[in-house]
């Protein structure tokens, strides 16, 4: 299934050694919005500043429209994986600037946007979340009555902050509460959220059978990588970027999340030396590589900022075993 584009941006403060989703009082609230669409990171990437002034951060509605018109333009169908940030901090703790509650249950409001907008086709949204409660009830509850069934991407990688909420006897009185768990089959607790115990094979049945299509890994919990120190000039330009090395381990996260019946998609692969990673023998690994040591491991597609980069290695790969069309539908790649 080849209609999922995905250009992910992320913010430095969620760039670490391993990514996860933080602490929820540093989300913006709704008073921030404003402020959101000119927002810069030019210590990031400094060579985007050259394209500062030309356009802003859009909304979701924005997004959808522009999908809608590229669609009409070309032909070609496109979709998207929107996310839920932070859903149990925004419905149940979250205060504005003037301490007055958010209570905004953005689950809801995504799904009531996707069908206002005539954006339900299963085959080209993908709701993903690093929370378990939101899913479940997007699943069991509001795409019901909403009328719609879009597949659920779990991010297993230490987010699932509504299990810390809801496990919080501190929290009761907000409406924390563990009994919105009771059918998901595993015997979660507070640690849950950091402990591993969403990536047991026990965990990937419990999602599956409750309301998950897919499981969204950091890519290093299927190819784990270690610290280098000093860092590594691996390009040749003189500036010493690289800081991880992979061990040259493999998980068993792919083979447990197939037999668990879900697919699986990775984030995020990157051009930039800074988010490359040296073989296992220490030498430079080649950009186009790491899509390929991936695409190798079974991984079912990945986020990637690089599109391009991301088609190119999907269409050699194609090409060096000979894949039919009929038979590239089966590879499921989500750029």
């Amino acid at each position: 299934r080849q209609t999922i584009k995905v250009l992910r941006r992320r913010h430095p403060a969620r760039e670490s050694e391993k990514p996860r989703q933080g602490n929820p009082q540093n989300a913006p609230t709704p008073k921030v919005l404003p402020r959101l669409p000119v927002e810069r990171i030019p210590e990031l990437r400094p060579d985007n500043t050259a394209y500062d002034g030309q356009s802003e951060i859009p909304t979701l509605d924005e997004v959808i429209s522009l999908v809608k018109q590229v669609e009409a333009d070309t032909g070609r169908k496109i979709g998207i994986i929107p996310e839920t940030k932070h859903p149990t901090y925004f419905a149940e703790e979250g205060l504005l600037l003037d301490g007055t509650p958010i209570h905004h249950d953005t689950s809801r409001m995504l799904v009531d946007d996707l069908v206002e907008a005539g954006f339900t086709d299963p085959d080209r949204v993908i709701i993903q979340s690093f929370e378990l409660e939101n899913l479940i009830r997007l699943q069991t509850e509001i795409m019901p009555r909403a009328h719609i069934d879009v597949p659920l991407i779990q991010l297993p990688n230490e987010g699932g902050y509504d299990i810390v909420y809801n496990f919080d006897p501190s929290k009761s009185s907000l409406g924390a509460n563990s009994s919105v768990y009771k059918d998901f089959n595993f015997p979660l607790s507070a640690e849950s959220a950091t402990n591993g115990d969403l990536y047991m094979p026990a965990a990937l049945r419990a999602m599956h059978d409750l309301y998950a299509e897919l499981i969204g890994p950091y890519k290093d919990d299927i190819l784990p990588t270690r610290t280098v120190d000093p860092p590594v000039d691996g390009n040749g330009d003189g500036k010493a970027e690289v800081t991880r090395e992979l061990t040259g381990a493999k998980s068993s996260l792919v083979e447990d999340a197939h037999k668990a019946g879900l697919d699986v998609i990775i984030y995020t692969l990157r051009d930039e030396e800074v988010f490359a990673s040296l073989s296992p023998d220490g030498t430079p690994r080649p950009t186009e590589q790491e899509y390929r040591d991936f695409i190798a491991t079974g991984v079912d597609g990945f986020f990637t900022d690089f599109p391009g980069t991301g088609r190119r290695v999907v269409g050699a790969v194609t090409r060096e075993h000979d894949l039919a069309p009929h038979q590239l539908v089966e590879c499921h790649w989500h750029l």
